[in-house]
């Protein structure tokens, strides 16, 4: 389908926002593309994603949205993994949710007609990490913050701030698994597995909020002196 869709979509070249995602790394090389991306976007994952698939496929429109629904069909896959870990033989539940995921979207014009959606980017590392909660949440019963899952949360706030409302879509993929390792739980021991999530996605909200006005800050340093930026 990916293959058909691109075929159908053709070379049709960008429009709109795009430009404003195109203009550093036609301009420049990916480590100065990211600085300027960095500095306009406010979103350093999706920025370096960016200027690194735009170069590699010399910024053919056609190309780049290969990839970039690539990257969202590799997301509902991931999705569909999730559902299947959370909910184990419930095969029809699992493809269904994969299925649903990737060809209705909730935003159809954002998925299939934006070529450069930093929405697709911060989906994969979502899932990426609620794959790593789960995986965590299997662990014996003790004290320790889960760190592969804070990264990857972080880097999906990185690319786009729509993460911010996903915390509870992971309590839900999380607590099966939690309940299966630990059954009938006691309540303190349910408020102290969602707390311990809930302070994991605030960590994560901490390393977004350091990374994103501390990468604004030495990019805006490094500028000093030399000619103001256009802004896109």
């Amino acid at each position: 389908f990916i293959l058909v869709a691109t075929g159908l979509l053709g070379n049709k070249g960008y429009w709109g926002d795009d430009w404003a995602v195109i203009s550093a790394p036609f301009w420049w090389g990916i480590p100065r593309a990211m600085e300027v991306g960095a500095e306009n976007l406010r979103r350093p994952m999706a920025v370096i994603y960016w200027a690194v698939a735009l170069k590699l496929a010399r910024f053919d429109a056609q190309a780049t949205f290969f990839m970039s629904f690539s990257i969202h069909a590799i997301s509902s896959i991931l999705m569909g993994l999730a559902v299947q870990i959370a909910f184990p033989k419930r095969f029809p539940l699992v493809y269904g949710v994969a299925l649903i995921s990737f060809f209705l979207p909730m935003l159809p014009p954002l998925s299939y007609f934006l070529i450069l959606d930093n929405s697709r980017l911060a989906v994969l590392f979502y899932w990426v990490s609620v794959l790593l909660f789960q995986h965590w949440a299997t662990r014996p019963q003790a004290w320790s913050l889960p760190l592969l899952p804070i990264v990857a949360f972080a880097l999906s706030l990185l690319s786009y701030e729509s993460a911010f409302l996903m915390p509870l879509i992971t309590l839900l993929m999380v607590y099966p698994i939690y309940q299966r390792r630990q059954p009938n739980p006691t309540r303190q021991q349910t408020a102290w597995m969602i707390a311990e999530l809930a302070i994991a996605h605030v960590v994560a909200v901490v390393i977004y909020f350091f990374i994103r006005n501390i990468y604004h800050i030495s990019v805006h340093v490094s500028q000093e002196g030399n000619q103001p930026l256009t802004d896109f």
